[in-house]
């Protein structure tokens, strides 16, 4: 049985093919319900894209190479809007996350 199975059992759910279980931490080795949630098919391909510019935009530098001013990072603007963009959509799947606890579909 797969993770999604595994996911739609612990939960007494089935989902729609319109949602897809994401790994919060990324590793797909670690099937723990505590590291899965159910996601929007547009959310979960949202929340992978802004990973990904996010993780190629880490590679270009060290956090040494960034600047504390006045309580803010700066100096790294790329960075620093994929790391924006990032925030944003993992707050956009924050609610997905207490849904599971509450068995609503």
């Amino acid at each position: 049985m797969g993770y999604r199975e595994d996911y739609e059992e612990h939960y007494k759910m089935k989902l729609d093919r319109s949602w897809e279980v994401h790994h919060i931490d990324y590793n797909h080795d670690n099937n723990d319900m505590s590291n899965l949630v159910a996601l929007p098919d547009y959310l979960h391909r949202k929340l992978h894209r802004a990973y990904f510019r996010f993780k190629l935009a880490q590679q270009d530098f060290t956090l040494s190479d960034i600047k504390l001013h006045s309580g803010k990072l700066c100096n790294h603007t790329e960075f620093m809007s994929t790391l924006s963009e990032y925030i944003e959509v993992v707050e956009e799947c924050t609610p997905y996350i207490n849904l599971r606890d509450w068995k609503v579909w």
